[in-house]
This record gives structure tokens, C-alpha cells and sequence, in this order.
């Protein structure tokens, strides 16, 4: 008996000591939220690729796959060419319209040589950016939605990482 309580008492300590290690002694700072991180600007070359919509997390939250009246296995893509061009597949703006294969060319940002920036229809709203961490890169722009009058809601696109393929 008295082993056994050894054996529970020393088990205890261990299980106290990782949840208090777990809770208090990491070092969470470190990894932020992409969502809240800082827009950045890309260069051309930085920004080229394959992108496609991350829907909420939460089916509850607006939009999600349902607000854009996308099928099961379809999604909102975006490519960047390294030619200054782009396309969506679907693009929304303004209310909820929607234009098919919406593409045109990249313009360079009055401020800075190097900022791009996609050229958007004239009723949308151009606020767009990079969001950046280590592991990612996400490109955003904002929508109105349909039945909000002044609601506005960001749509992220995470860029495809190049396979080991692609990269040779």
C-alpha cells in the first residue's frame, strides 16, 4: 500500500507540474494571430502565386461557403502571375455581385515603387493587403455585404505553398 501511494503521489506531482509548465511557462508571445498582425506591402515577385478563400472558422460566422453560393468542393481563387496579371475565379464586391473569371493587370502603388495593388471594379471597396507570418501569406480585401448596410468583412486568400516540384 505504502508503494502505491509513492507511485500516486509522484504521478500527481508530474501531472501538476507539465499543466502549470503548460499554462505559464511557454512562451505565447511569440506566435500571433495572423489576422492581427499589420497589412503589409508585397513586390510583385514576393506576392506571385496561388491563392484561395479561407472561409470562417465558425459555420456560424458571415460569410462562409454558403453566403457565396459556392458547391461543395469549390472555392474563391486568385492568381497572381509574375506578368503583373491576375484573375479571380469569382470575385464579390459591392453587395454581394459577383463576376466570373474577373482579371486585369497589377498597378504599382502611388506611394511606394515597390507596393502592387489589384486593380478592382469601381463600386468595391479597394482596401486590400498582404498579412504575413512565418509559415504564411494571405492576401485580403474587403466586401460589402448583402442586407448590412455599412458592414464591411474581410476576405483572406492563403497562398498555396509550392511543392518540391514546382520549386526545381
Amino acid at each position: 500500500m505504502d508503494r502505491n501511494n509513492k507511485i500516486l503521489i509522484y504521478s500527481l506531482i508530474n501531472i501538476t507540474t507539465i499543466l502549470f509548465i503548460s499554462c505559464f511557462g511557454g512562451n505565447n508571445n511569440d506566435v500571433k494571430d495572423i489576422y492581427n498582425t499589420d497589412t503589409k506591402y508585397l513586390t510583385l515577385s514576393e506576392s506571385v502565386g496561388k491563392y484561395y478563400y479561407l472561409p470562417s472558422v465558425n459555420d456560424e460566422d458571415y460569410p462562409n461557403y454558403e453566403t457565396f453560393d459556392l458547391k461543395k468542393g469549390d472555392s474563391i481563387l486568385l492568381n497572381i502571375n509574375s506578368d503583373s496579371s491576375f484573375i479571380f475565379n469569382h470575385f464579390y464586391y459591392n453587395k454581394m455581385n459577383r463576376i466570373d473569371n474577373y482579371h486585369g493587370i497589377i498597378s504599382k502603388g502611388v506611394d511606394e515603387i515597390n507596393k502592387i495593388h489589384l486593380t478592382f471594379p469601381k463600386e468595391s471597396f479597394n482596401v486590400q493587403g498582404f498579412l504575413l507570418s512565418e509559415e504564411d501569406t494571405i492576401f485580403f480585401h474587403r466586401l460589402s455585404m448583402k442586407n448590412y448596410e455599412n458592414y464591411e468583412y474581410r476576405l483572406f486568400y492563403k497562398k498555396l505553398k509550392k511543392s518540391s516540384e514546382e520549386k526545381q
